[in-house]
This record gives structure tokens, C-alpha cells and sequence, in this order.
């Protein structure tokens, strides 16, 4: 039988070999861990690119709100936010579209600088603060952001684009780039009033808080993204800031501004930075007066008693503007009212360094004011000799006179009303709406009177609009007065000035339909001589309110709330009038050293 092996005893063919399935999963399993370590890992840089442009997007909206509040005390605040949107839009645009355009660029090392420019601004912004009488209040702002606040937001933007760039779709198509474009910049300018109120509060707490300090507290907590050999490089900028930057709250720089001013004959008595901006008491030694400043307005003064002045009768401190006590004149109209003064009460929106609500309750009138800025309140009551016996409301008085005009014990509480606000180098207008003036008609009694100081272009549209609407409100039952007779009454910048508008209540008995004022008696001046050529309104200085022909060719005859965004043109420009007139009131060295 014929044997089938082959002669060396193995089979002639063997079977294929069997896998073991073990040994097959085994060796695909490192293919599906790279593919889920490189998913992994995708989703990470994703992750991370996207938090980052989100830091850079913010940092550069923290340094845009500085900026604004450093523009503040030299600018006001209206004017600072003049150009401000064009400024960002354009840094923003250009740094996220520049990587698209020239893909080439290298942004790591622009990351390691960015940290270091937080140190720099305010010495940079200090140099060019030097030249704001010569700029303009136009101008001004504009070169100051674009040399200072347009890098910045540019680098950021850049650095941005660049986190953004190991996204698939905007290698696939660079044009996306103008999406989150758009979105910085709205996200910009809609956070950027958030981060301004809430920066404005912070100095209640500390004055390692305020401005400066804060552009140094970022820039230190920023540089955890950069190399310690170029964080080194902040120092001498730190060192500059400490030392020399009349600008920082910090007593080694308030004695380097104190010794700046005495060379101009003035003097710091205090300051700080609030919730309505950069706050300061002030002295000028020739002649010899001191004042309250808020940003880039001034919220009153006194001439302080020296001996000269002693020589010409001055035996208590006097206002220095007229316009203060021609608001205490609300006591001389005749009204059906017989309480004694004693009995009376009044209310004081605004209170600067407390000329008439010191006035009041010098007359023995219970007084209450309402002031939104501790500050002002605190610095009035120190340096001003505000009674302390007044009742104070320190916070919001559109809120305030909304909530208590609903207030059954508040209706008709007031025998006198005192309106006597201003802010950023032209009034809010929420406090001239008819709804505003509504609310402190129903505040004032029957038999009451109101005086509302206005500081305006007796020309211009706004400015007729609010003094039609007071009118409006109060039934026609108004007169208005100038503080001053002009010097030149075909000057044009004559047109602004400060007026007081007195009212009778709508209902009042009154058989006279507007106010009529009793002669003042020595008691009423209060051993002043400035309120016996002040207290009592001038008929000379009697304006007239616009009449119906006027108003017809007007578009909004009386403002309302949801008509003030469209008076911002013509507020700036009463903003810039009043830049111009406080620059000749005090030297460009008190604004621009603050």
C-alpha cells in the first residue's frame, strides 16, 4: 500500500494557521487609542483656543473701560466716550482680519508684550494729558485713545485670531474671521458700562482700587503669560508709576501733584475717586477760595475769610458762583403758605458743597437731600461746613423721587423743592423728563415752590425742550433768571449760562399765576453780602420761555424718556461749550494732573 507522507515523515500539506482573536484585538487597539487620543486632543485645542480669545476679547474691554475713566478728569465723561466706539471697532476689525490677510505673521512673541502695555498707558497718558488745552476737547480724547487704547485693542484682537486659527473652519474659509469679529466688539460695548459702574464703586473699599492701580493690578496678573526675563521689563514702568504719576491714589504721588500745584498757587486738600468720577477739594491761595470738583466739572466753591476780605465786611463764607444762592430765593416767593420756617420742609436734589441746603436749615427748615455720590456728601459735610443735622439719601434720585412720589406720606410733603444736578460736563437728562418733574410736582406741596437750575445754550433745542417741559408740567405757573447780565449780549458763547427756573404748583391758590417775590429782609442774607446782591432774582436777568411758535417747529416739544438718546449730538456740543468754559475758569494744569 503505497504510504502517502513524504519520505521525511511530515504531512504534504499542513493546515493554515488558525488566528487567535485575542492577539488580532491586541493589535488594533493602538490604532483606536491614537484616534481617540487625537479626538482628544483636538477637542482640547478647541477648548482652549476658544477660552483664550475670550480672555484676550475681555482684557481688552477692561482696558477700555480704564481708558474712559482716565479720560474722565480731563475731558468729562460725555466727552471721552465722543469717539471712543470708532476707536474700538477699528482696533477690533484690524486685528482679528489681519491674520486672514497675512497668514504668515507670527503672533506668539506679540503674546509674551501684550502683558507689559497695562504698566505703560497711564505714563503714556499722562504725557499727552499735558497737551489737552492745545487739543481741544475734539481732538483730545481722540489722539489720547488712538496712541493708547488702539494698540491695545488691536494686539488683543490679533492674539485672538491667532487662538482662534487651529479651528478647521477657519482654515477652510479665513472670511469667518469676521464673526467673531463682530462679536468682540459688541461684546465690547455692551459690557463695557457694566465694567465701568462696577470699576467706578470699587475705590469705596480701597484706594488700591482706583484707576491706576488697576491698570497695574492687570497688567501684574497678565504677565502670568509671559517669560519672567520679559515680566522684568515692567519694573522701571511700575517704579515711574509709584514714584511720579501724579494720577495713582497713593501718598508718595498725591505729595508729588501737591508740590506741581503750588507752583500755579493752589493746593490739595483731599481726593478720591467715586461712583460720578474723580473727585477733589481744592485751594488757590491767590485769591484765596476753595472748590469741589467732579471729573471735569466743578460742583461749587466758597472764597475762603482772610483778613483782606475781613477788611471789606466778609464776616461768613460766601459762594462763589450766584447762581447757589439764587436758589435759596424759593424762601421769598409769595405764597398762601403762613407756616414759620421752622415748620417748613424742603427737599434738595443735589447737593455739590451744600450752598442751599446749608442755607435752608441755617433758617431753620428741616432739610433733606438726596446725592448720589458719598463723596460729594462726605466732602461737603468736612470742607464745606454741611450740617450734619440735614437728612441725607445718599443714591439714585430718579429712583429715589420715583419711589416716594407713589409714597401716600410723601404726596405734597415739601414746602420747597430744590433741583440742582450736573454730571459729566452737561446734565443727565433722565432728571429733566416730564416724568422726573412729574415726580416732584406731586413731592411739593400745594402751597410749595420749586427752583430747578439749568446750565445750558438758551439757543439750542435741548435746552428748549427741557424748559417747556418744566413749564408744561407746571401749568405755564414759571418764571426763569440768569445768574449774570452778559457782558456782551451779542457774544454767542454768552448763550450758555446758568438759570434758575422758579414754579408755583399747578394747584396753588395763588391768585398771581407765576411766582412773585417779597423783598428780601436782613435775616434772609444770613450776614452775607454776596446774597444781598444775589438772593433776590434781577428782572434784567428775566428770560422768556419759548413760545408756542417756536415749540411748533420743533419735533419734541416736551422730553420724555425714551427721547433721550436722541439729544446726544446736541449734548456733546453743550458738553464741549462748557469743556471750553471751565478751562478758563481754572488752569489747564488742574485738569490735566487732576
Amino acid at each position: 500500500m503505497a504510504n502517502k507522507d513524504k519520505p521525511d515523515g511530515k504531512p504534504a500539506s499542513s493546515p493554515p494557521p488558525v488566528k487567535d482573536l485575542r492577539q488580532t484585538g491586541s493589535a488594533s487597539e493602538p490604532k483606536r487609542s491614537q484616534a481617540t487620543s487625537q479626538t482628544q486632543t483636538q477637542d482640547d485645542e478647541t477648548f482652549s483656543a476658544i477660552i483664550y480669545s475670550f480672555y484676550y476679547v475681555y482684557f481688552a474691554a477692561l482696558m477700555s473701560a480704564l481708558s474712559q475713566l482716565m479720560l474722565g478728569p480731563v475731558y468729562g465723561s460725555m466727552i471721552a466716550a465722543d469717539q471712543h466706539k470708532r476707536i474700538l471697532s477699528t482696533g477690533i476689525l484690524f486685528g482679528f482680519m489681519l491674520k486672514p490677510v497675512f497668514p504668515q505673521i507670527r503672533v506668539p512673541n506679540l503674546k509674551l508684550y501684550l502683558p507689559l502695555l497695562p504698566f505703560y498707558i497711564p505714563l503714556v497718558q499722562k504725557q499727552i494729558f499735558k497737551y489737552s488745552g492745545r487739543l481741544g476737547p475734539t481732538a483730545g480724547p481722540l489722539v489720547t485713545e488712538l496712541v493708547t487704547l488702539l494698540p491695545f485693542v488691536f494686539l488683543s484682537a490679533l492674539c485672538a485670531a491667532e487662538e482662534l486659527s487651529v479651528l478647521k473652519i477657519f482654515k477652510d474659509k479665513p472670511y469667518f474671521y469676521l464673526v467673531p469679529a463682530i462679536a468682540a466688539y459688541f461684546a465690547n460695548i455692551s459690557s463695557e458700562p457694566i465694567i465701568i459702574e462696577y470699576l467706578s464703586n470699587l475705590p469705596t473699599y480701597s484706594e488700591f482700587l482706583t484707576r491706576v492701580w488697576l491698570y497695574i493690578g492687570s497688567g501684574t496678573l497678565a504677565l502670568s503669560q509671559t517669560t519672567p526675563k520679559i515680566a522684568v521689563t515692567a519694573l522701571p514702568a511700575i517704579w515711574y508709576n509709584l514714584q511720579y504719576n501724579p494720577h495713582l491714589q497713593w501718598n508718595r504721588t498725591t505729595s508729588v501733584l501737591t508740590t506741581q500745584l503750588d507752583t500755579i498757587k493752589w493746593k490739595l486738600l483731599d481726593r478720591t475717586e467715586s461712583n460720578t468720577g474723580y473727585v477733589s477739594v481744592l485751594e488757590n491761595t491767590d485769591p484765596a477760595f476753595r472748590i469741589l470738583r467732579c471729573d471735569h466739572s466743578l460742583l461749587g466753591g466758597e472764597w475762603i475769610v482772610n483778613d483782606q476780605m475781613r477788611e471789606e465786611g466778609v464776616t461768613g463764607t460766601e459762594p462763589i458762583y450766584a447762581v447757589f444762592e439764587m436758589l435759596e430765593a424759593v424762601r421769598l416767593v409769595n405764597t398762601e403758605n403762613t407756616k414759620r420756617d421752622s415748620e417748613k420742609k424742603a427737599l434738595v436734589i443735589g447737593l455739590g458743597v451744600g450752598t442751599a441746603p446749608k442755607a435752608l436749615s441755617a433758617h431753620g427748615i428741616d432739610t433733606t437731600i438726596v446725592e448720589l455720590d458719598p463723596a460729594v456728601y462726605r466732602y461737603a459735610v468736612k470742607y464745606f461746613d454741611m450740617p450734619t443735622n440735614v437728612t441725607a439719601h445718599l443714591e439714585d434720585a430718579v429712583a429715589w423721587t420715583s419711589s416716594k412720589a407713589l409714597d401716600p406720606t410723601y404726596r405734597n410733603k415739601y414746602d420747597f423743592v430744590i433741583h440742582d444736578v450736573f454730571t459729566g460736563g452737561a446734565e443727565p437728562l433722565a432728571l429733566f423728563t416730564d416724568s422726573f418733574i412729574k415726580n416732584l410736582r406731586n413731592l411739593l406741596s400745594i402751597d410749595g415752590v420749586v427752583a430747578i437750575n439749568y446750565a445750558g445754550d438758551i439757543t439750542v433745542q435741548p435746552t428748549k425742550q427741557i424748559l417747556n417741559t418744566i413749564n408744561n408740567i407746571f401749568s405755564g405757573r414759571c418764571r426763569i433768571f440768569r445768574d449774570l447780565v452778559p457782558e456782551d449780549p451779542k457774544d454767542e458763547t454768552n448763550n450758555f449760562t446758568n438759570m434758575v427756573v422758579f414754579c408755583l404748583h399747578p394747584n396753588s391758590k395763588n391768585d398771581k399765576k407765576k411766582p412773585i417775590f417779597r423783598q428780601a429782609y436782613e435775616e434772609d442774607y444770613l450776614s452775607s453780602l454776596s446774597r444781598q446782591q444775589h438772593l433776590e432774582p434781577n428782572p434784567q436777568n428775566e428770560l422768556h420761555f419759548p413760545t408756542t411758535q417756536e415749540m411748533e417747529a420743533e419735533k419734541i416739544k416736551i422730553l420724555t424718556d425714551k427721547d433721550i438718546a436722541s439729544f446726544s449730538g446736541q449734548q456733546l456740543a453743550s458738553a464741549k461749550r462748557h469743556w471750553k468754559i471751565m478751562r478758563q475758569v481754572m488752569p489747564n494744569e488742574i485738569w490735566e494732573m487732576w
